[in-house]
């Protein structure tokens, strides 16, 4: 028979061989012929914890201490029993007993470090560890939680260099690679994040964490391919991963893959039903789709479990703005404004909810906050911001920003802003150069954009002060009744016009009408924007009119399938070039009889060279057309054409088709002199 002493090692091999069962039965024997046998005590209490049943494991390791308190280990278990039945604090100070008794115990300094950190006393972890550290430096976890420490502080430099000799200690641990990329990634190297997770990738191929984060690389350099590979790699790995399916919902949304990025966010949801993020950019694509009621209904229901959720109370009132429905729009506002003041955003829509509604005074105000918006480009410039006062000795630069349309619309400030002072230097895109040297002869130009690294002076050199160009219309105090009436104020070449006017005098008789049905650089704006081809069917059908292709991009597509499927042509001219040649592109459109034109950067143009111009607008318009008119104080040969509900283009098509319809009836082959 054996004695108490070899049964207690014969127990101690079963526990270290993971034979749990074996061990606790023979502690238990110990115990029965010796109850305040200390070492059994502990030991079968540590079998409770390893087991997880963390409250029998605490009964068990303070009956050890009371039979023997001297021991530092038995404080250390019993603190991580603690721990693991969530009382942290008892944790702490049971730890702290064991390093009283044994300053020297790595386990006790490393297992407070743990506590600590998940306390938030991440200073006082740091300490903790470098303890353990002191007495063990090749410990590797202790050096891994002491750089995920670090990186919690964004404490970056110290992060790296406690991955770095983790990675010393064991150069294939993969999760100190994949955090050290991780630091990187945050860092802003993207290359050497990519080789990290590559890395981490080539040691574990089965490493989830390294796939998602490997596409989040791929996601923010834009290679939009190569980021869903890497998500539905990780998903493959582990299909209850949320993160790499919400990274790809983010990926179908930013393709302009509407119903994918939906369903993706409803996969996301049905794992995690509680995910406020994910539920909240549902809301965002359904908006992006023009369901607009279901993306408000969305931000609600994220309100409703996060009320302080303020990404969806600022989304709230973005769809509210998309809906018309302004003073709804309003009140969010305000609530996100009470919450911060300096909400960017929240003032930013509030000066377009004011634009809309034709108080464009105060508008300007809040216009003045769109470099919150994640395209805006704000740029600091070597001379002082202009004060707007008028002074015949200060020199001007005026910066661009935005889009081709944007430089065209803001551009009919130029003839009022330059009487206001000595000179003006206006950078814009290279494309409006000639057209603008032509149409403002006293200003100087500079091609977009004034790169002030390579050429730091060419702005002190030639101006005193700076002023973006979509903060002219503040100086110049516009309203919708003061703004000044600009007939023409763009002026295509003369040569070409005629050179134009000759060659659409070879196509059949009747209007020269130009065509443009997709616009938007952005894919939100895109989709909202752009009225398919097709719909157009009952407008190209007209007799009469002669229909010419002036939408810039590729159009070879479209009209193809307009031809194959309707056998309507659309007259294409393959020398003009939209995207290169805005010079070319205003002659053309200078000579023709009208452009119908969903709002692009072809509407800004033809309104801006006096062209009668018929614009189609989404039911979510932009603030520069204001809600309720036919007309825009912008240009006076454009007229309005209006969706009556959000995405849904067959109204305003209609109305068109009516419209050209009589005209075409009245006109014959004449010129008509009034289709704006």
């Amino acid at each position: 028979m054996q004695t108490v002493s070899q049964t207690l090692q014969t127990a101690i091999h079963h526990h270290q061989s993971g034979e749990f069962q074996q061990a606790g039965n023979l502690y238990r024997n110990i115990l029965r012929i010796d109850p305040r046998h200390a070492d059994a005590l502990h030991l079968l209490g540590l079998v409770a914890y390893q087991e997880s049943r963390p409250i029998e494991a605490i009964d068990l390791l303070q009956r050890a201490i009371t039979a023997n308190g001297s021991i530092g280990r038995y404080h250390c278990h019993l603190g991580a029993a603690y721990r693991a039945s969530g009382n942290v604090t008892t944790a702490i100070d049971c730890y702290r007993r064991a390093i009283s008794l044994d300053p020297r115990s790595v386990d006790a300094h490393f297992n407070l470090g743990n506590a600590l950190r998940q306390q938030g006393e991440f200073r006082r972890a740091i300490d903790s560890y470098r303890m353990a550290l002191k007495y063990d430096p090749r410990h590797l976890q202790a050096r891994y939680n002491l750089a995920n420490t670090w990186k919690t502080l964004e404490q970056y430099d110290q992060a790296i260099a406690e991955y770095e000799c983790a990675l010393t200690i064991d150069p294939n641990f993969v999760e100190a690679i994949n955090n050290l990329g991780s630091v990187h990634h945050d860092l802003g190297d993207t290359v050497e994040a990519q080789r990290l997770y590559e890395r981490c990738i080539a040691i574990q191929p089965a490493h989830a964490r390294a796939w998602n984060n490997l596409g989040n690389v791929h996601f923010s350099e834009q290679r939009l391919t190569e980021a869903a590979t890497c998500f539905l790699e990780a998903l493959k790995i582990d299909s209850n991963y949320v993160e790499p399916l919400y990274n790809l919902a983010a990926v179908y949304k930013e393709e302009g893959d509407v119903e994918r990025a939906i369903e993706t966010y409803h996969r996301c949801l049905a794992l995690k039903p509680d995910y406020a993020d994910a539920l909240n950019n549902l809301g965002t694509v359904l908006q992006m789709g023009d369901r607009l009621d279901e993306a408000l209904a969305t931000y609600e229901a994220v309100l409703a479990s996060h009320p302080d959720h303020t990404q969806a109370l600022y989304n709230r009132g973005n769809v509210l703005i998309d809906l018309l429905r302004l003073d709804e729009a309003g009140v969010c506002n305000q609530k996100l404004l009470e919450r911060d003041p300096s909400h960017k955003a929240a003032r930013f829509d509030r000066g377009l909810i004011d634009l809309l509604r034709g108080n464009w005074l105060s508008g300007w105000k809040g216009y003045e906050f769109r470099w919150c918006q994640d395209s805006a480009q704000l740029r600091e410039f070597p001379v002082p911001d202009w004060d707007g006062q008028p002074n015949r000795q200060t020199r001007l630069f005026i910066s661009t920003e935005q889009g081709v349309g944007d430089e065209i619309m803001f551009s009919s400030c130029l003839p009022h802003i330059g009487s206001r002072v000595k000179s003006v230097v206006l950078e814009c895109d290279r494309r409006l150069i000639p057209l603008f040297r032509r149409s403002f002869p006293s200003l100087d130009f500079v091609a977009r954009p004034v790169n002030l690294t390579r050429n730091p002076n060419v702005v002190n050199e030639r101006a005193d002060c700076h002023i973006a160009i979509g903060s002219l219309p503040k100086v110049c105090e516009w309203t919708p009744e003061t703004i000044p009436v600009h007939h023409e104020y763009l002026r295509a070449d003369e040569q070409r016009i005629e050179y134009w006017r000759s060659r659409l005098a070879t196509l059949p008789k009747g209007l020269k009408v130009g065509i443009s049905w997709r616009g938007g650089k952005a894919i939100r704006k895109q989709l909202r924007r752009s009225a398919p081809l097709e719909q157009w069917n009952p407008i190209l059908s007209l007799d009469g009119a002669t229909f010419i292709d002036v939408q810039y991009g590729p159009s070879d597509d479209d009209r193809h399938h307009l031809f194959e499927r309707h056998r309507l042509r659309l007259h294409h001219f393959s020398e003009i070039d939209a995207l290169h040649d805005l010079d070319e592109f205003a002659a053309l459109l200078s000579s023709l009889d009208l452009v119908i034109s969903i709002d692009n950067s072809t509407v800004h143009l033809a309104g801006a060279l006096d062209v009668p111009t018929w614009a189609i607008l989404p039911y979510s318009i932009d603030w520069r057309w204001m809600i309720d008119r036919r007309d825009t104080p912008w240009y006076p040969s454009v007229r309005l054409f209006r969706q009556q509900q959000p995405g849904h283009w067959e109204e305003p098509l209609a109305e068109i088709q009516e419209q050209l319809n009589a005209k075409l009836s009245n006109c014959g082959e004449r010129r008509c002199e009034s289709l704006s």
